[in-house]
């Protein structure tokens, strides 16, 4: 029988809502204030984690933030992170996109402790604030998602059971070696976050019944802003960490010489994709990679939007709501 392990987020101050900040909490984005040592930790109490557990079990939202990141990175951790059976607690979302998933749409309790009858070994649980009810009448086991981090809760690692300690004299992993690629991921141009022959979507909850230009705020460019001037003006010439960028770069000012080393180190961190972009989610604009992984907007009731939906070459994901269903 399998047992639920919750794994949580949180600063020594209890900060524990929108780590990355794309949720616009006066709070957020504190995760990426952590320091180069602190990303190598938290690296590796993941893939701990990961190696740990038989599968991965979500609520939509925090599901949702993920399959937007790792299914375009590689390496051991996303290996694992896009192999392993992923279960999503959900009554809206239909087709999930991340590889080796599966919704959970009937009864929750009846669903979930099913699945922990099937698994044999843990099945960690991730989760973000506000807590939700536990679905399978116990109370889960908790473990701090963090070890030593500056500026984030301590917590310890479960020691190692004893079948799992390595034997004596037994030869190290080798640190070479690494997973194959994932089939859906082979022949594709290696990119942090970049799509390629995919439409984003707009949101099911888009306010905007065709393509609408956003204007800027108390006379200053907002993001969108930013964004919708380099799409518009320049289809297919950016990719999605092009986009990303170069928004950064703008908004905070960046001299034309020093961006090539700026972008370097922009781009070694985890960023989001433009399926959180406000033109997708609140002024109508689908958001078209082709197979180069360059963007286009497309607005939504044109019919190239119409064509793209109807294209079975063309993958199909939908941008993130602006509110939770």
């Amino acid at each position: 029988m399998g047992k639920i392990v919750v794994s949580e987020n949180v600063t020594l101050d209890g900060v524990v809502q929108d780590p990355a900040g794309a949720e616009g909490f006066g709070r957020g984005g504190w995760v990426g204030r952590v320091g180069e040592r602190g990303r190598e930790e938290a690296a590796k109490v993941l893939l701990n984690e990961a190696l740990g557990a038989e599968a991965q079990l979500f609520g939509r939202r925090t599901y949702e933030f993920l399959a937007a990141r790792w299914p375009s990175r590689s390496g051991e951790l996303a290996d694992r992170l896009n192999d392993m059976p992923k279960y999503v607690v959900s009554s809206t979302l239909k087709d999930p996109d991340w590889n080796n998933s599966t919704v959970l749409a009937g009864d929750v309790m009846q669903e979930v402790s099913k699945l922990k009858q099937e698994l044999g070994r843990g099945d960690r649980r991730r989760r973000q604030h506000p807590a939700r009810p536990h679905a399978d009448g116990e109370r889960p086991s908790r473990r701090a998602a963090a070890d030593d981090l500056p500026g984030r809760a301590r917590g310890r690692r479960a020691p190692l059971r004893r079948d799992q300690r390595p034997k004596a004299g037994a030869p190290r992993r080798d640190p070479d070696r690494r997973r194959p690629r994932l089939p859906h991921l082979r022949g594709r141009p290696r990119g942090r976050m970049n799509y390629y022959d995919t439409l984003i979507e707009v949101a099911d909850d888009c306010p905007a019944t065709e393509g609408q230009v956003p204007q800027a705020r108390g006379g200053k460019k907002t993001k969108a802003v930013v964004e919708y001037e380099l799409l518009a003006k320049h289809p297919y010439r950016y990719t999605e960490e092009d986009v990303a960028f170069e928004v950064y770069a703008v908004l905070h000012d960046i001299p034309m010489s020093s961006r090539p080393n700026e972008r370097e180190k922009f781009l070694s961190k985890g960023h989001l994709h433009l399926r959180v972009s406000a033109l997708a989610k609140r002024y109508g604009w689908g958001i078209h990679n082709n197979a180069e992984g360059k963007v286009a907007l497309i607005a939504v009731e044109s019919p190239e939007y119409k064509r793209l939906m109807k294209d079975p070459r063309t993958t199909k994901i939908k941008a993130f709501r602006s509110k939770r269903a």
